[in-house]
């Protein structure tokens, strides 16, 4: 059904089957195939012939007369606005409509598997949506209100995006991208293994369940994610580390732009173990929150965990402004950053208990006052804990910084402060006062060397 003039196309019917390369609409033609021209070229000055034949040198001319290059272009007409129903369902199961002027596609139902679609808006209400390994591509508005919908391996572009799933939204090897804005939503699960979401401004996701990240959830301005749980791997695509990303302020060339707030709620586990990146600044919570092996950057990074440990074990956290890391709703809530690498201008630790072990750093590079307090334990086994902060206060129920550094670069009081410190084969080093008031005290590999003080 092919259309082959400017008028308006109106199709209504209670079903719409267009499959095994049925085409519908205004397809772009093939030009006719490139022609010799009948110009000349110097062949030792590429470029400068007058005509398109091939010069006898190294190089074609690139002169303004002769052919084209094969390409497909739209028909020379401009069709009127035109209008797709179907309350049944469109089945374009390997088929193609395409809009060659404004034409809104209506229907409860889509497959698209394999096909292709091109409109100005499109509009499904109903069971199902389906655009597995399919194209579609729409110049205003896409919306979808469906019970379960599928772009496994396909590719659908708008110029803006509202999907409304109650089950499953899957988007396994998928690309969905706006130019504007994108909300989308799944009642129950919401699957971007290795896919793409992606919105030119602001995106928000929200997911009655979990949501399974191993690939890029991206957006020009604002990051928006609300789900029971995270789960974002390290296999999906990235900016160049090969890690899944979470990012906000993330331009259209993959640049960081000036403005963008990624803001992540989970009511159960946050597990984002990619790349987690803000142009403003990052907020995480969760009940707990691992973000071993990441790479976390934005203006500000805050993490709270309501009931879990915050896990930074093998990951870089960077930001020139402040670290806030909450954890201390239980006593036995933990940061645990083994190995990891936590380079700040400021801390802000309200934490039961700190691990910072195995070569784990925490380092403030801000002269704000720097004081780690938990109600519990402060391990420093072979960590290392610097600031240039103008105080230092290190205050624990146990203080354990065996073969671990403790660095005060500023001017004023480095004060160590609780029940006991251990510090066997470690170092403190101070550009001004140290104060140390602890009930009992080893400094040395001895035990016997433990004493109260």
């Amino acid at each position: 059904m092919r259309q082959t003039s400017a008028a308006a196309l109106t199709v209504n019917a209670p079903r719409l089957s267009n499959t095994a390369g049925g085409v519908i609409g205004a397809e772009p033609v093939p030009e006719a195939p490139a022609q010799p021209g009948t110009g000349t070229s110097d062949p030792t000055t590429p470029g400068t012939g007058t005509g398109t034949g091939t010069s006898t040198g190294t190089e074609t001319g690139t002169g303004s007369s002769g052919g084209s290059t094969g390409t497909t272009s739209s028909p020379s007409y401009v069709a009127a606005p035109g209008t797709i129903t179907a309350p049944g369902s469109v089945l374009n199961d390997g088929g193609r409509i395409h809009a060659g002027g404004a034409i809104q596609l209506d229907t409860p139902q889509v497959n698209n598997n394999g096909g292709a679609l091109t409109s100005t808006t499109l509009a499904a209400s109903g069971p199902s949506f389906s655009n597995v390994s399919g194209t579609v591509n729409v110049a205003q508005a896409f919306s979808a209100s469906v019970d379960r919908f599928d772009n496994t391996g396909g590719t659908l572009r708008a110029a803006s995006l509202q999907i409304a799933s109650t089950g499953e939204l899957v988007n396994t090897d998928g690309q969905l991208e706006s130019n504007g804005d994108a909300h989308l939503s799944a009642g129950s699960a919401l699957d971007n293994t290795r896919g793409t979401l992606r919105a030119g401004q602001d995106i928000t996701v929200a997911v009655g369940g979990r949501l399974s990240n191993d690939g890029s959830i991206t957006a020009g301005r604002n990051t928006t994610i609300n789900a029971a749980s995270l789960q974002g791997g390290s296999t999906g695509p990235s900016t160049g580390s090969g890690q899944a990303v979470l990012g906000a302020g993330i331009q259209a060339d993959g640049k960081l732009g000036s403005v963008g707030e990624l803001r992540v709620t989970t009511t159960g586990a946050l597990v984002a173990n990619g790349t987690n990146l803000a142009a403003g600044n990052a907020s995480l919570q969760g009940a707990s929150i691992d973000l071993s092996s990441s790479a976390t950057s934005a203006a500000n990074v805050a993490l709270t965990a309501t009931q879990g440990h915050v896990t930074t074990s093998g990951a870089t956290i960077a930001t020139p402004g402040t670290l806030s890391v909450k954890a201390n709703s239980h006593g036995s809530q933990t940061l645990v950053n083994q190995g990891g690498k936590l380079n700040v201008g400021q801390l802000g630790l309200g934490v039961s208990n700190l691990s910072n072990t195995n070569g784990g750093e925490i380092v403030q590079t801000g002269t704000g006052a720097t004081t780690i307090a938990t109600s519990g334990a402060i391990d420093n086994t072979e960590g290392r804990i610097a600031t240039h902060g103008q105080n230092l206060t290190l205050q624990a129920a146990s203080l354990t910084s065996t073969g671990g550094k403790i660095e005060h670069a500023g001017s004023g009081t480095l004060s160590i402060a609780g029940g006991s410190y251990s510090g066997a084969n470690g170092e403190i080093v101070g550009n001004g006062a140290l104060v140390v008031d602890v009930r009992r005290a080893c400094f040395s590999s001895d035990e016997d060397a433990e004493r109260p003080l």
